[in-house]
């Protein structure tokens, strides 16, 4: 924040990335505060985020108060704020509460005990930016509920009793410039194995086509979500622009048949379902549904339109399952082993095991720091995946080497199993995104920056917006990487021999122009030459940085005209 020195009134307010990055073990101004005990599972959490279709060049992200995370810690910061982000000028947009906040000096209750705060779990956008859905959940802390437990067993089931989760459905206002909450629904799944209280939502995902989400909680129920028409009395109630208002309503409700009630079960504590995932093909007349840990590989194949249970599948992964995803007519799915199928043919078009890293991870910690992504641009799909070097086979001890570890990406076409290009990113990946204006894909790691990855021809938003220096214009047709790293080089020949052709012919004018022609001083450049290059639409849709640079240097460097040719020429223009 800038402030005048003659009044104190704030003049700027620059405010960047604002998601949870990887803090000191012990840093000075820690403000100690009792905590309730660890399981000892550290991870680090990922980030919910998405591009808006509407505006591509803005990252929407869930952030949280503190953005220190303490890698030897299995807590999940609260992330109550929605942050709206422009990738391409590198600027905060806005900044606004989603679920219910408690803010306060020390956010310290009298016990001294911290105020803990609701979480935002997921978050997805409608096809046209319309609409946000966001899912958050609070539980209440231990040493509150302790006086109702008899023993840990029964803790952690008041604990699960008395969970809050709520869906909530956004509209854009363009006046306002901001999201307004429309509906929220109050404890849309059920608890697993119980006929009350609030379950978790496994997963959320929108139709690509239409104004619909969906959610998978953990009583292994499917929900179809689609907006209603407001009516009072008969008559459309409508706001004040004039457009008629509407609620959200679960107009489909699917059971996956993977949970049965039974009121004799013993332990089911340790049987829960604690990770789903959904999918939306394409063309949004699929939807993929499953839950890990349940039956072998089994994947269920809805209709959206009838909420009909199409096919179940199963063998379409092994092991935890971690993601779903469509790509044309590809099923991929992510767990132990990364798969593709081909659901026309109905076969295993290919399969990937993953590497001794992954296996090390338990099924929270892979749900966290494990990605699966798909470029509908490119028909292509990426993964994340972590790795690091203090993670030993035989070994589950992460302590303090999560915050060493690094994520590897890798993009695939789903027709072929070698990867098109992969990158190495020095922090572990919190959120992978496709950029939704280009082919490619978005990153954002634990460190809060922004990689942009993309085939070697194209530029996206992130790239255009970086200062030159950092382009390396003086480096052609290459970039330097880390030793042993094979990454994000895409062979394109018509490509690479459109450019060599360019450079042999720049490099023959010049040579004419040094051995030939008069030079009557600087070259004289009209602002009809410069509108030429400059003035060729909106800012988001400028070409890459160093193509504008290389025009303008053009016309610099040219050869220069006699002054009667620049008179002549500024006349005609």
């Amino acid at each position: 924040m800038i402030l005048s020195t003659s009044e104190l009134v704030p003049t700027a307010y620059i405010a960047g990335i604002q998601s949870h990055v990887i803090g000191r073990p012990n840093p000075d101004s820690l403000v100690w505060r009792l905590e309730d005990k660890e399981s000892g599972r550290p991870f680090i959490p990922h980030t919910p985020a998405v591009i808006n279709p509407a505006h591509p060049e803005k990252l929407i992200l869930a952030v949280g108060e503190a953005q220190e995370i303490m890698p030897s810690s299995d807590k999940a910061l609260s992330a109550p704020f929605l942050q709206t982000f422009d990738i391409a000028s590198n600027h905060n947009t806005s900044r606004q509460a989603i679920t219910r906040t408690n803010i306060t000096n020390k956010n310290i209750a009298p016990s001294a005990h911290s105020i803990s705060e609701p979480v935002i779990t997921h978050i997805h956008i409608s096809h046209d930016g319309m609409w946000l859905a966001t899912t958050d959940e609070w539980l209440p802390p231990k040493h509150d509920v302790k006086v109702l437990g008899h023993d840990e067993m029964n803790l952690e089931d008041e604990q699960r009793r008395r969970r809050e989760v709520f869906l909530k459905f956004w509209q854009w206002n363009k006046s306002g410039d901001s999201w307004d909450l429309v509906s929220r629904i109050d404890a849309p799944h059920m608890m697993a194995f119980e006929k009350h209280g609030a379950g978790r939502i496994l997963a959320l995902t929108a139709d690509p086509t239409s104004h619909t989400f969906s959610t998978l909680g953990e009583d292994g129920i499917v929900r179809i979500w689609r907006p209603r028409i407001r009516k009072r009395d008969g008559v459309i109630v409508r706001g004040g622009d004039g457009e008629a208002l509407c609620n959200w309503h679960c107009q489909r409700r699917v059971s996956l048949g993977t949970v049965v009630w039974d009121d004799d079960v013993v332990g089911y504590t340790q049987a829960m379902p604690s990770h789903g995932s959904l999918a939306f093909s394409e063309d949004g007349s699929l939807l993929a549904a499953a839950i890990s840990g349940y039956e072998d590989g089994l994947v269920h194949l809805i209709d959206p339109i009838n909420g009909m249970i199409q096919s179940s599948r199963s063998l379409m992964y092994r092991g935890d399952l971690i993601s779903l995803a469509f790509s044309v007519q590809y099923l991929i799915t992510l767990s132990d082993e990364l798969r593709v199928y081909d659901l026309v043919l109905d076969e295993l078009k290919y399969g990937i095991i993953l590497g001794d890293a992954q296996n090390l991870l338990l099924l929270e910690q892979k749900a966290e720091m494990m990605h699966l992504t798909v470029d509908h641009n490119s028909h292509s799909f990426a993964v994340a995946l972590p790795q690091s070097r203090d993670w030993k086979l035989g070994e589950k001890k992460y302590d303090d080497s999560v915050s060493r570890a690094y994520s590897e990406i890798a993009v695939f076409d789903p027709r072929q199993p070698a990867p098109l290009y992969t990158k190495r990113l020095p922090s572990l990946v919190t959120a992978l995104l496709p950029a939704r204006s280009s082919p490619g894909y978005i990153v954002l790691d634990a460190a809060a920056e922004i990689t942009t990855i993309s085939p070697k021809a194209t530029q996206t938003l992130t790239s255009m917006a970086k200062p030159m220096v950092e382009l390396r214009l003086d480096i052609r047709g290459g970039s330097e990487e880390a030793p042993g790293m094979d990454l994000m080089q895409v062979v394109d020949t018509e490509a690479d021999a459109e450019i060599e052709e360019e450079t042999a012919t720049i490099s023959m004018q010049d040579l004419e122009d040094k051995d030939g022609g008069d030079d009557d001083g600087p070259p004289v450049v009209t602002a009809h030459q410069l509108s030429q290059v400059l003035d060729v639409g909106p800012s988001f849709a400028l070409p890459p940085i160093e193509e504008l640079f290389y025009a303008v240097a053009g016309l610099f460097s040219s050869k220069p005209k006699h002054k009667s040719e620049a008179i002549a020429t500024e006349k005609v223009s």
